[in-house]
């Protein structure tokens, strides 16, 4: 007599339990699929595909399944990672697992499930991270118009600042502790035979106060920025090289401004809710910052930019 070819039901749900969790994982599209299975009957899978460090303190998901004999997915299975509590999977056996990166290179997870029925399994999981980096910038520009004639531009800016995420979730600048920023007012030039410059000219640096904190829950830089007020001289005049003589009897023009501008804290630039990936925030004020509303206000826009480097100090 030949020997019975039938598989019993107990190989069969075996196989069919192994075939359902690999075909779950090629239709995942996961290169990092590690299924696990312990002395019980409970089978532990997770997905995760990474494929660029995350920052130190990233938020990372991770899916983790859980089934038992039979591919039959397993719910209310406890999940921990490195053996700290998790959560527990659903009604379809699945649990999406957060993870904050600890660790500069490479650290290798223990992910396990516990079932009082199916017993526990765990397995093995990398992930990659590394201290990064972003540069912040800033550049504002308003335009007035006095006298009926004459249009004066202002602006405020800094160039890219580096900052960083120190080990207690604070932002901290790489360079310096404050921030630096340029200001400037003068008259537009139109005509090239006489210039028109302020007279006491108004210009120089300003320091911006940088603080904040990484929001590694929600993956969000939570940024603050604020600064003294700038002072202004509270009248100004006109200084005119007429090059050509062409105006030798202009009148005297003056006119005043504010007694100090606060560009920063008008934008209301605190908090800034960004992506720590890259994020910019525009704004509007409607009114001059450096002058009096008597003068009309032809525009006051402004806007920072934050980008992350691949490296701190890169």
């Amino acid at each position: 007599m030949r020997p019975s070819t039938r598989l019993s039901s107990a190989r069969r749900g075996r196989l069919f339990g192994a075939l359902a969790a690999v075909l779950l994982v090629l239709l995942s599209g996961s290169v990092l699929a590690i299924p696990a299975r312990a002395s019980g009957s409970l089978s532990v899978i997770t997905m995760f595909l990474q494929t660029d460090p995350a920052c130190l303190g990233e938020v990372v998901s991770i899916p983790v399944s859980a089934f038992g004999p039979n591919g039959i997915p397993v719910s209310g299975a406890a999940i921990s990672v490195n053996g700290q509590q998790a959560g527990t999977t659903s009604a379809s056996g699945s649990f999406l697992l957060q993870y904050a990166v600890r660790k500069d290179g490479k650290e290798t997870l223990t992910i396990g499930a516990s079932s009082k029925v199916y017993g526990a399994a765990s397995t093995h999981l990398d992930v990659e991270g590394q201290q990064c980096g972003w540069n912040i910038r800033m550049d504002y520009k308003e335009e007035v118009r006095a006298a009926n004639a004459f249009w004066i531009d202002s602006t405020l800016s800094f160039p890219n600042q580096a900052f960083v995420v120190n080990d207690d979730g604070t932002l901290a600048l790489l360079n310096s502790s404050k921030i630096t920023a340029n200001y400037s007012s003068d008259i537009d030039n139109t005509e090239e035979a006489i210039a028109f410059h302020l007279d006491p000219p108004i210009s120089g640096t300003a320091e911006i106060d940088f603080s904040g904190t990484y929001d590694s829950k929600n993956g969000v830089l939570l940024i603050n920025l604020s600064s003294p007020t700038i002072a202004l001289p509270g009248q100004v005049g006109i200084k005119v090289t007429d090059i050509q003589n062409l105006a030798p009897n202009l009148p005297d023009v003056t006119w005043g401004t504010l007694p100090f501008s606060d560009v920063v804290n008008l934008a209301k630039l605190h908090p800034w809710k960004a992506s720590p990936t890259f994020d910019y925030k525009m704004f509007t004020l409607n009114k001059s910052a450096f002058y009096p509303e008597k003068l009309s206000l032809v525009y006051a826009n402004g806007w920072i930019i934050l980008e992350r480097m691949q490296k701190s100090g890169n």
